[in-house]
Protein backbone atom coordinates (compact mmCIF):
# COMPACT_ATOMS: atom_id res chain seq x y z
CA UNK A 1 0.00 0.00 0.00
CA UNK A 2 1.17 3.45 -1.03
CA UNK A 3 -0.38 6.77 0.88
CA UNK A 4 0.45 9.79 -0.44
CA UNK A 5 -0.42 13.56 0.53
CA UNK A 6 1.00 15.63 3.27
CA UNK A 7 1.54 14.54 7.06
CA UNK A 8 -1.09 16.10 8.94
CA UNK A 9 -2.88 16.38 12.21
CA UNK A 10 -6.34 14.09 12.91
CA UNK A 11 -9.08 16.24 14.04
CA UNK A 12 -9.56 19.56 15.27
CA UNK A 13 -10.16 21.68 18.12
CA UNK A 14 -13.84 22.55 17.15
CA UNK A 15 -14.66 19.43 17.12
CA UNK A 16 -17.20 18.60 20.54
CA UNK A 17 -16.96 15.58 22.83
CA UNK A 18 -19.60 13.20 24.55
CA UNK A 19 -19.51 13.02 27.84
CA UNK A 20 -21.28 9.98 29.38
CA UNK A 21 -23.14 9.75 33.18
CA UNK A 22 -20.37 7.54 33.87
CA UNK A 23 -17.69 9.58 33.48
CA UNK A 24 -16.38 7.71 29.90
CA UNK A 25 -15.69 10.76 27.23
CA UNK A 26 -15.89 10.15 23.64
CA UNK A 27 -14.90 12.03 20.76
CA UNK A 28 -15.25 11.32 17.06
CA UNK A 29 -13.75 12.11 14.77
CA UNK A 30 -14.31 12.32 11.24
CA UNK A 31 -11.55 12.69 8.65
CA UNK A 32 -10.65 11.59 4.63
CA UNK A 33 -8.00 9.40 3.42
CA UNK A 34 -6.93 8.58 -0.02
CA UNK A 35 -4.58 5.84 -0.55
CA UNK A 36 -3.45 3.07 -3.52
CA UNK A 37 -2.73 -0.47 -3.57
CA UNK A 38 -0.22 -2.40 -5.46
CA UNK A 39 -2.86 -4.45 -8.10
CA UNK A 40 -2.20 -7.71 -9.23
CA UNK A 41 -3.56 -7.39 -12.81
CA UNK A 42 -3.02 -10.70 -14.07
CA UNK A 43 -6.78 -11.63 -14.80
CA UNK A 44 -7.92 -8.21 -15.70
CA UNK A 45 -11.06 -7.55 -16.21
CA UNK A 46 -12.31 -10.76 -13.88
CA UNK A 47 -9.65 -9.71 -11.03
CA UNK A 48 -10.14 -9.46 -7.74
CA UNK A 49 -8.06 -7.18 -5.74
CA UNK A 50 -7.14 -7.17 -1.52
CA UNK A 51 -6.32 -3.64 -0.35
CA UNK A 52 -5.02 -2.93 3.31
CA UNK A 53 -4.91 0.32 4.72
CA UNK A 54 -2.78 0.73 8.33
CA UNK A 55 -3.56 3.15 11.36
CA UNK A 56 -1.28 3.68 13.82
CA UNK A 57 -0.03 6.85 16.53
CA UNK A 58 3.67 7.47 16.55
CA UNK A 59 5.85 7.72 18.71
CA UNK A 60 3.79 5.36 21.32
CA UNK A 61 4.88 1.59 22.24
CA UNK A 62 2.03 -0.81 22.07
CA UNK A 63 2.78 -0.84 26.21
CA UNK A 64 1.96 3.13 26.30
CA UNK A 65 -0.86 2.69 24.14
CA UNK A 66 -3.66 -0.10 23.23
CA UNK A 67 -6.18 -0.50 20.41
CA UNK A 68 -9.02 -1.84 21.39
CA UNK A 69 -11.19 -3.70 18.42
CA UNK A 70 -14.92 -3.20 18.79
CA UNK A 71 -15.28 -5.31 15.83
CA UNK A 72 -13.29 -6.90 12.84
CA UNK A 73 -15.65 -6.11 9.89
CA UNK A 74 -15.94 -1.92 8.50
CA UNK A 75 -19.61 -0.32 9.25
CA UNK A 76 -20.78 -0.57 5.68
CA UNK A 77 -23.58 1.37 6.41
CA UNK A 78 -22.67 5.10 4.67
CA UNK A 79 -20.56 3.12 2.14
CA UNK A 80 -21.91 3.75 -1.34
CA UNK A 81 -21.82 1.27 -4.23
CA UNK A 82 -18.95 2.09 -6.70
CA UNK A 83 -19.47 1.03 -10.24
CA UNK A 84 -16.40 -0.34 -10.83
CA UNK A 85 -15.49 -1.93 -7.73
CA UNK A 86 -17.81 -4.48 -5.48
CA UNK A 87 -16.78 -4.82 -1.97
CA UNK A 88 -16.82 -8.44 -1.13
CA UNK A 89 -15.24 -8.42 2.58
CA UNK A 90 -13.72 -6.25 4.74
CA UNK A 91 -11.65 -7.02 8.38
CA UNK A 92 -10.20 -5.05 10.84
CA UNK A 93 -7.05 -6.46 12.96
CA UNK A 94 -4.49 -4.82 14.75
CA UNK A 95 -0.64 -6.27 14.48
CA UNK A 96 2.67 -5.09 15.33
CA UNK A 97 4.62 -3.52 12.37
CA UNK A 98 8.42 -3.61 11.33
CA UNK A 99 8.68 0.18 13.82
CA UNK A 100 7.05 -1.32 16.86
CA UNK A 101 4.21 0.29 16.72
CA UNK A 102 1.19 -1.17 17.35
CA UNK A 103 -1.70 -0.73 13.96
CA UNK A 104 -5.35 -1.42 13.32
CA UNK A 105 -5.30 -2.46 9.48
CA UNK A 106 -8.51 -2.16 7.56
CA UNK A 107 -8.62 -4.86 4.71
CA UNK A 108 -10.71 -4.27 1.65
CA UNK A 109 -11.50 -7.45 -0.37
CA UNK A 110 -12.91 -6.29 -4.31
CA UNK A 111 -13.99 -7.97 -7.28
CA UNK A 112 -14.50 -5.87 -10.57
CA UNK A 113 -17.82 -5.85 -12.19
CA UNK A 114 -16.46 -7.33 -15.34
CA UNK A 115 -20.17 -7.30 -17.25
CA UNK A 116 -19.04 -3.72 -19.42
CA UNK A 117 -15.85 -5.41 -20.43
CA UNK A 118 -17.23 -8.98 -21.34
CA UNK A 119 -19.73 -7.07 -23.82
CA UNK A 120 -17.34 -4.35 -25.20
CA UNK A 121 -14.01 -5.79 -25.23
CA UNK A 122 -13.77 -9.98 -24.86
CA UNK A 123 -16.32 -10.65 -27.13
CA UNK A 124 -15.26 -8.27 -29.77
CA UNK A 125 -12.05 -9.84 -29.48
CA UNK A 126 -12.71 -12.79 -29.38
CA UNK A 127 -15.61 -12.51 -32.80
CA UNK A 128 -12.59 -10.58 -34.27
CA UNK A 129 -9.85 -13.50 -33.82
CA UNK A 130 -12.27 -15.70 -35.59
CA UNK A 131 -12.97 -13.27 -38.16
CA UNK A 132 -9.68 -13.41 -39.06
CA UNK A 133 -10.22 -17.30 -40.57
CA UNK A 134 -12.96 -16.04 -42.97
CA UNK A 135 -9.87 -14.88 -45.61
CA UNK A 136 -8.92 -17.86 -46.82
CA UNK A 137 -12.37 -18.99 -47.91
CA UNK A 138 -12.89 -15.79 -50.12
CA UNK A 139 -12.72 -16.22 -53.66
CA UNK A 140 -8.73 -15.66 -55.20
CA UNK A 141 -10.21 -13.72 -57.87
CA UNK A 142 -12.01 -11.24 -55.51
CA UNK A 143 -8.94 -9.41 -55.27
CA UNK A 144 -9.85 -8.23 -51.64
CA UNK A 145 -8.06 -11.26 -49.49
CA UNK A 146 -5.04 -9.55 -48.36
CA UNK A 147 -6.87 -5.92 -47.82
CA UNK A 148 -9.40 -7.69 -45.58
CA UNK A 149 -6.70 -9.68 -43.94
CA UNK A 150 -4.68 -6.35 -43.22
CA UNK A 151 -7.55 -5.02 -41.83
CA UNK A 152 -8.60 -7.65 -39.35
CA UNK A 153 -4.75 -7.46 -38.32
CA UNK A 154 -5.17 -3.65 -37.58
CA UNK A 155 -8.40 -4.11 -35.60
CA UNK A 156 -6.45 -6.47 -33.29
CA UNK A 157 -3.40 -4.02 -33.13
CA UNK A 158 -6.37 -1.33 -32.24
CA UNK A 159 -7.77 -3.45 -29.33
CA UNK A 160 -3.75 -4.51 -27.87
CA UNK A 161 -3.04 -0.59 -28.03
CA UNK A 162 -6.82 0.10 -26.17
CA UNK A 163 -5.84 -2.48 -23.38
CA UNK A 164 -2.71 -1.57 -22.84
CA UNK A 165 -3.59 2.07 -22.81
CA UNK A 166 -6.62 0.97 -19.58
CA UNK A 167 -3.80 -0.76 -17.62
CA UNK A 168 -0.44 0.00 -15.99
CA UNK A 169 2.90 -0.09 -16.67
CA UNK A 170 4.07 -1.22 -13.63
CA UNK A 171 4.62 -5.25 -15.36
CA UNK A 172 4.75 -6.59 -11.05
CA UNK A 173 3.84 -9.21 -10.47
CA UNK A 174 2.28 -9.87 -13.85
CA UNK A 175 1.08 -8.54 -17.16
CA UNK A 176 -2.82 -9.02 -17.67
CA UNK A 177 -2.74 -12.38 -19.78
CA UNK A 178 -5.53 -10.34 -22.12
CA UNK A 179 -2.36 -8.90 -22.91
CA UNK A 180 -0.68 -11.81 -23.73
CA UNK A 181 -3.82 -13.29 -25.90
CA UNK A 182 -4.02 -10.46 -27.74
CA UNK A 183 -0.31 -10.69 -28.70
CA UNK A 184 -0.83 -14.20 -29.64
CA UNK A 185 -3.61 -12.86 -32.04
CA UNK A 186 -1.62 -10.41 -33.43
CA UNK A 187 1.16 -13.09 -34.65
CA UNK A 188 -1.91 -15.30 -36.06
CA UNK A 189 -2.74 -12.17 -37.71
CA UNK A 190 0.34 -11.89 -39.10
CA UNK A 191 0.50 -15.42 -40.13
CA UNK A 192 -2.79 -14.71 -42.45
CA UNK A 193 -1.35 -12.35 -44.01
CA UNK A 194 1.67 -13.97 -44.97
CA UNK A 195 -0.74 -17.12 -45.60
CA UNK A 196 -3.09 -15.46 -48.10
CA UNK A 197 0.44 -13.78 -49.76
CA UNK A 198 1.65 -16.89 -50.28
CA UNK A 199 -1.69 -18.59 -51.67
CA UNK A 200 -2.19 -15.95 -53.84
CA UNK A 201 1.33 -16.00 -55.74
CA UNK A 202 0.71 -20.28 -56.17
CA UNK A 203 -2.26 -19.98 -57.51
CA UNK A 204 -1.81 -16.94 -60.05
CA UNK A 205 1.55 -18.94 -60.76
CA UNK A 206 1.88 -19.39 -65.05
CA UNK A 207 4.27 -21.80 -64.83
CA UNK A 208 2.22 -25.94 -66.32
CA UNK A 209 4.85 -28.49 -64.50
CA UNK A 210 3.73 -28.82 -60.79
CA UNK A 211 6.60 -30.27 -58.43
CA UNK A 212 6.50 -33.57 -56.60
CA UNK A 213 6.79 -32.03 -53.46
CA UNK A 214 4.28 -29.65 -54.28
CA UNK A 215 1.39 -32.82 -55.06
CA UNK A 216 2.66 -34.57 -52.02
CA UNK A 217 1.50 -31.14 -50.06
CA UNK A 218 -1.97 -31.23 -51.94
CA UNK A 219 -2.53 -35.02 -51.75
CA UNK A 220 -2.16 -34.61 -47.43
CA UNK A 221 -4.90 -31.87 -47.58
CA UNK A 222 -7.00 -33.10 -50.22
CA UNK A 223 -6.58 -36.78 -49.54
CA UNK A 224 -10.19 -37.57 -50.19
CA UNK A 225 -10.82 -35.39 -53.66
CA UNK A 226 -7.50 -36.73 -54.80
CA UNK A 227 -8.86 -40.38 -54.57
CA UNK A 228 -12.04 -39.49 -55.51
CA UNK A 229 -10.43 -38.11 -58.50
CA UNK A 230 -8.22 -41.02 -59.05
CA UNK A 231 -11.18 -43.58 -59.47
CA UNK A 232 -12.56 -41.11 -61.73
CA UNK A 233 -9.80 -41.54 -63.91
CA UNK A 234 -9.67 -45.38 -63.96
CA UNK A 235 -13.58 -45.52 -65.14
CA UNK A 236 -12.51 -43.70 -68.27
CA UNK A 237 -12.31 -45.11 -71.02
CA UNK A 238 -9.22 -45.73 -73.60
CA UNK A 239 -10.00 -43.38 -76.05
CA UNK A 240 -10.71 -40.53 -72.93
CA UNK A 241 -7.42 -41.26 -71.68
CA UNK A 242 -6.00 -38.57 -73.95
CA UNK A 243 -8.19 -36.30 -71.63
CA UNK A 244 -6.67 -37.07 -68.38
CA UNK A 245 -3.86 -34.80 -67.98
CA UNK A 246 -5.73 -31.71 -68.95
CA UNK A 247 -8.76 -32.94 -66.73
CA UNK A 248 -7.06 -34.20 -63.99
CA UNK A 249 -3.23 -33.04 -63.48
CA UNK A 250 -2.89 -31.00 -60.87
CA UNK A 251 -2.70 -27.00 -60.93
CA UNK A 252 -1.22 -24.57 -59.45
CA UNK A 253 -4.41 -23.21 -58.30
CA UNK A 254 -4.88 -26.62 -56.75
CA UNK A 255 -1.71 -25.83 -54.75
CA UNK A 256 -2.79 -22.49 -54.08
CA UNK A 257 -5.77 -23.98 -52.63
CA UNK A 258 -4.17 -26.39 -50.54
CA UNK A 259 -2.63 -23.68 -48.69
CA UNK A 260 -5.53 -22.10 -48.15
CA UNK A 261 -6.91 -25.11 -46.18
CA UNK A 262 -3.61 -25.15 -44.36
CA UNK A 263 -3.74 -22.45 -43.68
CA UNK A 264 -7.40 -21.98 -42.44
CA UNK A 265 -7.07 -25.69 -40.09
CA UNK A 266 -3.71 -23.97 -38.59
CA UNK A 267 -5.22 -20.53 -37.86
CA UNK A 268 -8.21 -22.33 -36.61
CA UNK A 269 -6.76 -24.46 -34.47
CA UNK A 270 -4.38 -21.95 -32.85
CA UNK A 271 -7.12 -19.23 -32.37
CA UNK A 272 -9.02 -21.81 -30.54
CA UNK A 273 -6.21 -23.13 -28.57
CA UNK A 274 -5.30 -19.49 -27.39
CA UNK A 275 -9.21 -18.24 -26.57
CA UNK A 276 -9.29 -21.70 -24.73
CA UNK A 277 -5.94 -21.82 -22.73
CA UNK A 278 -6.88 -18.07 -21.85
CA UNK A 279 -10.12 -19.11 -20.42
CA UNK A 280 -9.21 -21.83 -18.17
CA UNK A 281 -6.07 -19.28 -16.99
CA UNK A 282 -8.59 -16.84 -15.92
CA UNK A 283 -11.28 -19.05 -14.27
CA UNK A 284 -8.40 -20.93 -12.14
Amino acid sequence: MHAFGEVKYTGHEELTVRVESNGAVSWSIPNLYESTCQFDLSNYPFDSQTCTVPFYVTLFRPSEIFFNISRNIANMLIYSPNGLWDVTETQIYTTINAIQFQEVRLTVSMKRRSAYYISSLILPICFLSFLQLFVFMMPHESGERVGFAVTVLLAVAVYLTLVQDKLPEDSQPSVAYLSYKLLVDFIIGIFNVVGVIMGLRFYHREEVDVSKLSQLFYRVMFRQSYRRKVRDVEKLSAEDVTGINTTYALTWKDIGMAIDRFCFILSGLSLALCNLVYFIVVAS
